[in-house]
């Protein structure tokens, strides 16, 4: 059989035994990855004979502590530069509806599109940026008023400048790993090296690829520095859990997705050793696995910490899922021996998994919080004591859900204090928290396509 068809197979095989609770975006996320247009076309028709992206979606329940979009869907042509003022910077991926030969109405990936909400005084721009050599941006952050992004698939590093009144595209890497998907899924800038410049690490699906990128005079040059073959690395974090030294790289290998039941992971560190890097697993998960880990001085001592959002421990028998633990964050701390040593931060009851960790001050100035955007179970603020031994946790919003769930910490109005911006994907809309008379207080100032999918939200001063 051609290895093409291998992978249809495989890819409908698994769709099939995980199709119980899938939403819409659940498929689209599925065809977001494909490269192969049969293969995305075969997923969206069993969508689609499974009832599961279907135009015909109910709208978003009403919510209180709203108030109307005040977003105007502008696309950037002519005029300055959409990053001339502060702006929120959000990836997405996006389907077309088209019907079918059964007269259904299904979707069609769409080009990678970038969302920008430029803050215009007490209201909201909106520009968009899209590319047609990708069908999903994974992220994007702005260096000085240009944009770098990642994006699957083809996997692509791409710098965009504002010129002559739109945006101009460079790119700088485009790298063929062999398997599946050629998708960069993640990274972060940090000085891993210690030459006094920061490079940049990159983590990819599906052949479990980090890369150490550098640029000398606007050309780049990626090292790669680890592969494991059919593995996804999920997150890439930067810091020193050391209290000295060249700050370390902290990633998230697993196997592919599954929908059905947990897989196992792991967390590994890479550091430079003499003029090559070592890769090494420092925690083990067996029973379920972290997609999302966070590297931050939470209690602001000098030193950083390690935490990590440990899906929920799902099973499945006789065609039945169940969870059988809940979704946890956990911190990790290395100890004099060299050994690991795990702490639970908190439980988040009927939250299944947590893609976003992100790190603000949105109630007072000196104040580090940590934000949490579950799946099912709303968003969570996570306050510490001096000591990291005591979490207050605060549900912000029981109704705000999405599978990537979106969310970070930004200042968009300069007064000092962040406010948080999630997209809830669930509820077709970009909000914005603000702490305002010892309550957060709902703003939802965007109002998203059903179909699209946000992966990351940054924030361009």
């Amino acid at each position: 059989m051609p290895a093409y068809a291998n992978n249809v197979q495989s890819t409908l095989n698994r769709i099939r035994t995980q199709t119980k609770g899938f939403t819409c975006r659940h498929f689209l996320l599925e065809a977001s990855a494909m490269k192969s247009k049969l293969i995305t076309l075969l997923i969206l028709s069993l969508s689609a004979a499974l009832g599961g992206c279907q135009s015909n979606e109910k709208a978003a329940p009403k919510t209180t502590q709203t108030s109307p979009s005040t977003a105007k869907k502008i696309r950037a042509k002519g005029g300055k530069n959409p990053l001339s003022q502060p702006t929120l910077v959000l990836t997405q991926a996006q389907f077309a509806w088209e019907t079918n030969a059964a007269g259904k109405r299904i979707p069609k990936p769409g080009p990678a599109k970038i969302l920008l909400l430029s803050r215009l005084g007490d209201g909201w721009l909106s520009n968009t940026l899209e590319d047609e050599d990708s069908r999903v941006f994974h992220k994007a952050v702005c260096r000085e008023k240009s944009l770098l992004t990642i994006a699957g698939t083809d996997a692509l590093l791409k710098t965009w400048d504002w010129q002559d009144g739109q945006w101009q595209s460079q790119s700088h890497w485009q790298p063929k790993f062999g398997g599946a998907w050629d998708r960069l899924r993640d990274f972060e800038f940090g000085d891993v090296d210690g030459d006094q410049a920061n490079e940049l690490i990159i983590a990819t699906h599906d052949q479990g690829v980090i890369g150490v990128g550098k640029e000398k005079n606007g050309v780049w040059s990626v090292k790669e520095i680890y592969r494991e073959a059919d593995t996804f690395i999920h997150e890439i974090e930067i810091g020193n859990l050391r209290a000295k030294g060249t700050p370390r790289i902290y990633s998230t290998p697993s196997k592919p997705n599954k929908a059905d039941y947990s897989q196992s992971g792991k967390i590994m560190e890479s550091f430079l050793d003499g003029d090559s890097y070592k890769n090494k697993t420092i925690i083990t998960l067996k029973d379920r696995h972290a997609k999302e880990i966070l590297v931050a001085d939470m209690n602001e001592d000098g030193v950083d910490e390690l935490y990590a959002s440990i899906e929920a421990h799902k099973v499945t028998k006789n065609g039945e899922k169940k969870i059988v633990a809940p979704l946890e964050i956990r911190r990790y701390k290395i100890k004099g021996n060299g050994k690991w040593a795990e702490s639970l931060v908190t439980r988040l009851e009927g939250g299944i998994q947590a893609r976003v960790l992100s790190v603000g001050s949105p109630q007072q100035k000196d104040l580090k919080q940590m934000l949490v955007t579950t799946m099912r179970g709303g968003l969570y603020l996570l306050t510490p004591d001096k000591q990291l031994k005591k979490w207050d946790k605060l549900l912000i919003d029981k109704d705000s859900s999405g599978f990537e769930h979106a969310g970070n910490f930004a200042d968009t109005d300069g007064d000092g204090l962040d406010e948080i911006y999630v997209a809830a994907d669930d509820q077709d809309r970009i909000s914005q928290y603000r702490w305002q008379d010892g309550a957060f207080v709902r703003e939802d100032i965007f109002s998203l396509n059903k179909s699209d999918i946000t992966w990351s939200i940054e924030f361009c001063p």
